[in-house]
């Protein structure tokens, strides 16, 4: 646990009742994130309701996050075989989703979170499929990255469309 996350009060901190409350909704939105019956729009309305009651909820972000990842993985990367093929006029519900997906690790990141090592992860995620491989070195595509589970996309495919 990094210490600015301490400061930032996104652990080891007491919960109002509210907060509390809506802490609760992480096990269904999990639900909706983990299962065979995938409901991403599901779990972001339920994140939103978490997050309007504690902005700083850092599960409600990276779920809101990982979401979005879902919708791009259903949409996009089930489909084509790589970015450029996605047809134009999708295109921007691509940009959308993706730099929605980037946003919500973004605003966990400010608040002090981290993805965890490559080494950790190796031993926990095993479901992206070969989009997001964990044992390649980080490539940093600033304008287009993925995140699932946490992780930026680290499989070599360049998410940027030309």
């Amino acid at each position: 646990m990094r210490p600015e996350t301490l400061v930032n009060g996104i652990y080891m901190r007491p919960l109002g009742k509210r907060e509390t409350v809506a802490l609760m909704s992480e096990v269904v939105r999990d639900h909706y994130l983990h299962t065979a019956q995938e409901r991403p729009d599901l779990a972001i309305a339920l994140a939103d309701m978490a997050l309007k009651y504690n902005p700083r909820d850092v599960n409600a972000l990276l779920q809101k996050g990982r979401a979005y990842f879902l919708m791009v993985r259903k949409e996009f990367i089930s489909k084509y075989q790589r970015p450029l093929d996605i047809p134009q006029e999708l295109r921007a519900r691509y940009t959308e989703l993706t730099d929605k997906n980037r946003y919500w690790f973004e605003r966990a990141e400010a608040l002090g979170w981290r993805e965890p090592s490559a080494e950790a992860e190796a031993k926990t995620c095993r479901e992206c499929g070969g989009w997001l491989s964990i044992n390649k070195p980080k490539e940093r595509n600033e304008s287009k990255q993925i995140r699932h589970k946490g992780r930026a996309d680290t499989c070599g495919i360049n998410l940027r469309l030309c």
